[in-house]
Formats: C-alpha cells, structure tokens, sequence
C-alpha cells in the first residue's frame, strides 16, 4: 500500500510531525477507531514515536485527521517502513474510501497552512485551534492492563525506576508517575495496584547441555509435569533397574514437590521399591539429596 508523502523541508530541527487524513467508508466509523488503537499501539513501541492525536469527522465528510509525531526523520522512517505497519495498513482496507493523504514536516505550521497562502498564521490561531479541535475530538488509547503504586525497574539508565506503567497488546506503551498513568485506563482496563512492591522485567533463560546429554542421556530422568508422587516413585524405580552399576540415578529438570497432588516429598509412611543391588547405591544417594529418605529410615534390599 502505497504511502506517498507530501514533505515540507525535513532538515529542520525538534519532533518532525505527520498529519494523515483518512476517509472512511460510512458505517465503518467504530472500526476504525479500534483499528487507530491497535495501529497506534503498535507505533508507541517503537523508538522515537512523541504520541498520536485524531480529530473525528465535524460533518458527513467521513475524514479522520491522524496527527503524531517523532522524534527524528531516522525514527519515523522505520516505522514507516515497518513490517508492522505494512501488516496494519493492510487491515485498513476493508473501510478505507479513498488513499490515505499524508502531509509531512516540523511542528506544525505546515498543517495550518493553506498551499494558497503560505504564510503561517499567528500562533495564538494555532493554539487555540489545537485546544478545541485535537484537545477535545482525540480518541483516547486505552491499556489493556495498568500497573501502579510500585516500584517498577525499566533497564533505563536515565529513568532506572518508575511507579506505573500501561500496557497494550503485549507491549509498554506508557511509563511514569500514578497519575500520569491514570489516562490510560479504559472501562475495561485491568487495574493492579502494587501496594508498593518491587516488578522487574521476566528472564527467558532458554539453553542445552550437548555433552552432558550426550553422555548420561540414557541414564537421566525427568519429572517435568509427573502429578502424583506414587508415580514419580515408580519411575524412579524403572530408572534404577535399567541404570548400569555405578552410575548415579539422576532426576534432571525443572520439577518441584508442590506439583504432586500430595503435595510433599517421601514420607516415612511410604512404601521404598526393592531394587537389586546394581541399582540401590545410586537411588540411596538421590533419596538422601532430595530428603526423601534419611539415614535413621530402615531400607529393604
């Protein structure tokens, strides 16, 4: 889909401004406004992105006036040329009109400025047009979750600490004080309160042992996902009959004992496997490491 865009000088200094005048077919007005939010969503997350406004149609015109900016030219280019964009750009079909008119430059006397008379006119209009025509007509961005009154670590060495974020499709799309925060919140919007606790960015930890694997694959076990510790036991049993003398059984693996339904380890009321003596020392070493079992407990061989 093409873009085509109209550029004034974009050499310029400060946050470079787009202003996208969408026509939209009749009928087709609340799709658009949840296409915006997802679209615009999407574009917060990427580098550079100073925040997005719409002004809704004032007549039967059917024009949306998108307005956001960035930035730097370098930031807006890759998010113009996005993959993303192209995949959202793509959705837009179904209720666009006409092809979207984009007009391009820095701050924002080139929106305000007729091609016939190209003299800005005083900022005193602009102003005031801005308050009454984007301040009151803007479709607000709504989180999809709000975390607030905590203490939340970013990774960012320039603001390492912040008390809220919003999040919307997966992504941050806003950080900052309680009450900045507080904008984002839509009716359906899940709220947490933190109650001043600590959150930090999750950890995926993804790795393989290839030698360790290779070597004592056959004489390893796991447990991943194993609900009852009868079971376990049991597995644990087959594992010691086939493990050669004098290897250790070993129960690799994420696993824990609040995942059996009984919801512990070994006891004494429970019932040892007999196993032959090429397979006991190396179950007694892993029963004794894991507390399941201990010196004082009697053991059949």
């Amino acid at each position: 889909m093409a873009t085509n865009f109209e550029h004034n000088d974009l050499s310029g200094p400060g946050p470079l401004t787009v202003a996208a005048t969408w026509k939209v077919k009749p009928g087709k007005e609340s799709e658009f406004e949840e296409w915006h939010r997802g679209i615009s969503a999407a574009a917060i997350a990427f580098p550079g992105h100073l925040g997005v406004n719409v002004m809704r149609p004032g007549n039967s015109s059917g024009e949306y006036v998108v307005i956001f900016k960035c930035d730097t030219y370098e930031h807006l280019a890759s998010w113009q040329e996005s993959e993303v964009r192209r995949e959202w750009l793509q959705k837009a079909i179904q209720f666009k009109a006409e092809e979207t008119r984009y007009q391009t430059g820095y701050g924002i006397e080139f929106w305000f400025t007729s091609p016939r008379e190209p003299v800005p006119p005083p900022r005193w209009k602009m102003a005031v047009v801005t308050m009454l025509a984007i301040g009151q007509t803007m479709i607000p961005i709504y989180a999809d979750t709000v975390l607030f009154n905590g203490r939340i670590a970013t990774l960012d060495p320039v603001t390492p600490e912040v008390r809220a974020v919003a999040i919307r499709y997966g992504r941050f799309i806003a950080v900052g004080d309680d009450k900045d925060i507080q904008a984002y919140r839509g009716p359906s919007t899940k709220v947490i309160d933190l109650k001043g606790r600590t959150v930090i960015p999750g950890l995926n930890d993804s790795h393989i042992h290839v030698i360790r694997g290779g070597l004592n694959y056959n004489m390893e076990l796991r447990w991943d996902g194993v609900s009852s510790l009868s079971i376990a036991l049991r597995m644990l049993k087959e594992q010691a009959l086939r493990t050669p003398a004098p290897q250790w059984v070993r129960v690799v693996g994420g696993w824990s004992e609040f995942q059996f339904v009984e919801r512990r380890l070994r006891n004494q009321g429970d019932t040892l496997p007999r196993l032959p003596h090429s397979g006991q020392e190396g179950l007694l070493l892993l029963l004794a490491l894991m507390s399941i079992t201990s010196a004082s407990e009697p053991f059949t061989v």
